[in-house]
């Protein structure tokens, strides 16, 4: 199985891919592959810097830059069952489904008001103001996650606990599975 998994900051992606994880699949984060990049030009990893990175590195090499610099690491590795989290555009997403048959997008919705105060308690060495989180989103939006979210084969409300989070995976997963077999 092939998966990408989209969502606004603090849905809970990565919840998503740990519990997939767990289940054997193989992990790819766009975010990483965003830090190398910035690493490689001698920019310092921080969320400020990768805020403001991200934009311009789109600008200047494309909307599915992210995608290309990732494909190459996934494609290299052939692994059966992988997780590409962190989509943020269906532009990454076009890109990738050239290079691995049958991707899929799992989409995982919750409130922004439970999103936001996800985030501030994740960067607790940061403050967050809601203004700041409401720019997060916009910068998000403005990468075209918006249209990524409406494309998804699969939505996940996380709104609950790990474990009803847990079992929303397991149901998708073992759908796949299924269709896979028949």
């Amino acid at each position: 199985m092939k998966i990408c998994i989209t969502g606004m900051p603090g849905a809970g992606k990565s919840e998503v891919a740990t519990i997939l994880r767990r289940r054997g699949f193989r992990i790819y984060e766009m975010r990483e592959v965003v830090d190398e990049m910035m690493r490689n030009e001698g920019i310092e990893i921080t969320i400020e810097n990768r805020e403001k990175f991200t934009p311009r590195i789109r600008k200047e090499r494309g909307n599915e830059i992210v995608a290309v610099e990732l494909e190459k690491r996934v494609v290299r590795h052939n692994y059966k069952d992988i997780v590409i989290s962190g989509l943020r555009s269906m532009y990454e997403f076009r890109y990738l489904k050239k290079y691995m048959k049958g991707l899929i997008i799992i989409a995982v919705i919750a409130p922004s008001s439970m999103r936001f105060e996800r985030l501030k308690h994740r960067n607790k060495e940061r403050v967050m103001s809601y203004r700041t989180f409401e720019e997060r989103e916009r910068t998000n939006k403005g990468f075209g996650m918006e249209e990524a979210i409406k494309h998804a084969d699969f939505l996940i409300y996380n709104e609950g606990t790990k474990a009803e989070l847990k079992r929303s995976v397991d149901e998708i997963v073992s759908r796949l599975e299924q269709k896979n077999v028949d």
